[in-house]
């Protein structure tokens, strides 16, 4: 229910939208985010000249939470996600779970606690621009190879990220509301 309006909210003002879950969100708001024909999670799609393709949920966490999967999997989804969008010049990667070894998936003390394979994904396949999350201290930017990485922190507190393309120039940005 909290999904469903907060979704219908964004609808509202834009009815180009696409969501993917969280580590945790029910297991029901995937299914939802499908019947709504916005779900990202293991998907791709190509607007012009930018495909956009993600994966939801997280590694798996001591916090057993509601959406965890095995890295091999999420790597499985990246890259089914990534088939459909291949032929993009532009290429975003929307995927919860943050690389491992970058300024996104550092924990207060120091521990990196992102995805290796999502990490080895964005080597092999180098989109141009990847949005993480889930890592909520670890708000920032960041790059693996020519890969730009961006975690815009906790929605609520007002943070998000701007992707602008300007001929054959893609760039982004964090911002703050």
């Amino acid at each position: 229910e909290d999904a469903e309006i907060i979704i219908n909210e964004f609808l509202s003002l834009n009815k180009n939208l696409l969501a993917q879950v969280g580590n945790m969100d029910q297991k029901s708001v995937d299914s939802f985010l499908t019947e709504k024909g916005i779900n990202l999670h293991g998907k791709g799609y190509i607007y012009g000249e930018v495909g956009i393709f993600g994966a939801g949920g997280s590694n798996p966490s001591p916090f057993n939470t509601p959406i965890e999967f095995p890295e091999e999997t999420i790597k499985e989804l990246l890259i089914s996600g990534y088939n459909k969008i291949e032929t993009a010049p532009f290429k975003i990667m929307i995927c919860h779970t943050p690389p491992f070894e970058t300024k996104l998936d550092m924990l207060p003390n120091g521990a990196h606690v992102g995805s290796k394979l999502v990490r080895e994904f964005i080597e092999e396949y180098k989109p141009h621009i990847a949005v993480v999350g889930h890592i909520h201290e670890g708000k920032g930017e960041d790059y693996i190879g020519n890969t730009k990485l961006f975690n815009p922190g906790v929605f609520k507190d007002g943070g998000y990220v701007h992707i602008s393309i300007k001929g054959s120039i893609i760039n982004g940005s964090l911002k703050q509301i």
